[in-house]
């Protein structure tokens, strides 16, 4: 593992500027849907990760985040329980099994493309990925690589029921609760159109006594 944590440092070292803030847009957005629906959709899995802590994960240089701490959470949300490789998950075997995801994604996404038409480069890297995975471990993927397969797990986790449930529900919470300020804001204005009445009249009488 050592040398592979090297061969990974010496390769980021030579990356593009651009490249070095695509990964750390990508660790962005995974760690900010992990915070948003890691909990919800899988409160016994669920890190709490920040950017930092993220990025040295998957840089396997971290020692308060591992990378199975960080896939397992994605991966149940989409496998569940009673899937046959919800079945089997756990750190001894999540790679494997995101191993057989990935194949899967990529057969079935191919099954609705049009005949003829060109294979998306997204297709290409996850199929790429998957060999890598089937080859060698996954420290040797890199950080590019693994925050691309988390991006991409936290895509498909946000097409599933689940979430649309969430989200929904979030929806008609924040409409609930505009309903409610709407309602508290229209008291506190009769409530001050009736101050503002009070205070007429009491100057009102005060003037018919001056006379």
């Amino acid at each position: 593992v050592p040398h592979l944590i090297n061969q990974q440092v010496e390769q980021e070292e030579g990356d593009s500027v651009g490249s070095k803030e695509e990964v750390h847009g990508d660790a962005l957005m995974v760690s900010e849907f992990l915070a948003a629906f890691g909990h919800k959709l899988t409160p016994q899995r669920a890190p709490n990760a920040s950017v930092k802590d993220l990025l040295a994960a998957v840089r396997c240089s971290s020692s308060t985040l591992t990378l199975p701490e960080v896939y397992m959470p994605l991966l149940f949300a989409l496998l569940g329980d009673s899937s046959r490789l919800g079945k089997v998950l756990n750190e001894a075997t999540w790679a494997e099994v995101l191993r057989q995801y990935i194949i899967f994604s990529v057969q079935q996404t191919k099954l609705t493309l049009k005949e003829g038409a060109e294979i998306p480069a997204l297709l290409n890297d996850l199929t790429a990925m998957s060999t890598a995975l089937t080859e060698t471990t996954y420290h040797s993927l890199g950080a590019e690589k693994h925050l691309q397969l988390l991006r991409y797990l936290c895509d498909e986790v946000l097409g599933t029921l689940s979430v649309h449930d969430l989200i929904d529900t979030h929806l008609q919470e924040l409409a609930e609760l505009a309903r409610e300020r709407a309602e508290a804001a229209a008291e506190l204005r009769r409530e001050q159109k009736a101050i503002e009445e009070a205070e007429k009249e009491k100057r009102r009488l005060e003037r018919e006594r001056e006379r």
